[in-house]
């Protein structure tokens, strides 16, 4: 089995995003406690950035678990019913589908979100206050080539919100293809086949793969931020 290359590209698109956003989570996970002692008045708006970016990688986790929380049995006593038991997990999909797709897109707003309050720390880090380079210094971060790798990644995220709308369809779209893929190996010409389960399972075994990966990364992401907010509270 082959994995359809549009859904190979979008998990790419979205992977590249997401090392993007870790690039400035590692640099939070560093530099919180010390922003927090140092200077304080700066958490409000690194905790605004850090909840946008938990959003993001809890919508993408919600997601990926379509295709990762569904299991066949492939037990010899239960490979009659699971054809119907997928089939009930597709149409419900199918149903939430609209519904996935306005939760992925609602994502759009957050990268303007961060990007208002990264210019309000900006503001403030070159205010006479501080006379500092960018907002890095507030983290503890004295490097121009970790500053740039930093404003580097920012400005990624901040760019998706040109593509948002083709990466939001590329993400919903991925998820579909993978679980039709799942339902076609059960069978063709709107039949399924008790026979066809164990091949269904490789093909649905093959593509949880690619989107677990994934899922993996925003779920460890979705608790470092939250750990990252606990430490500014």
């Amino acid at each position: 089995m082959t994995i359809a290359r549009e859904i190979i590209d979008a998990i790419k698109l979205v992977n590249d995003t997401i090392s993007n956003m870790r690039t400035f989570v590692d640099a939070c996970q560093s530099g919180a406690s010390y922003l927090r002692a140092n200077y304080p008045d700066a958490r409000d708006d690194l905790s605004a950035m850090c909840a946008e970016l938990q959003k993001t990688f809890h919508g993408l986790a919600v997601a990926s678990a379509v295709v990762t929380n569904f299991k066949f049995s492939v037990s010899r006593s239960a490979l009659d019913t699971e054809p119907q038991r997928f089939n009930e997990h597709f149409i419900k999909h199918k149903a939430k589908a609209s519904e996935l797709h306005n939760q992925l897109n609602e994502l759009r707003g957050h990268c303007h979100v961060i990007n208002m309050h990264a210019e309000n720390m900006n503001r403030e880090a070159a205010s006479n206050s501080f006379n500092f380079r960018n907002m890095f210094q507030f983290l503890g971060i004295d490097s121009l080539a970790r500053e740039q790798e930093l404003s580097n990644a920012l400005g990624q995220i901040y760019n998706e919100e040109l593509v948002f709308v083709a990466y939001v369809d590329n993400m919903a779209k991925a998820v579909q293809q993978a679980m039709q893929a799942v339902q076609d190996a059960l069978g063709s010409s709107g039949s399924m086949e008790a026979g066809n389960v164990l091949h269904a399972s490789e093909v649905l075994t093959e593509h949880a793969a690619l989107f677990a990966v994934l899922e993996s990364r925003c779920s460890d992401s979705e608790r470092d931020l939250q750990n990252i907010l606990n430490s500014l509270a």
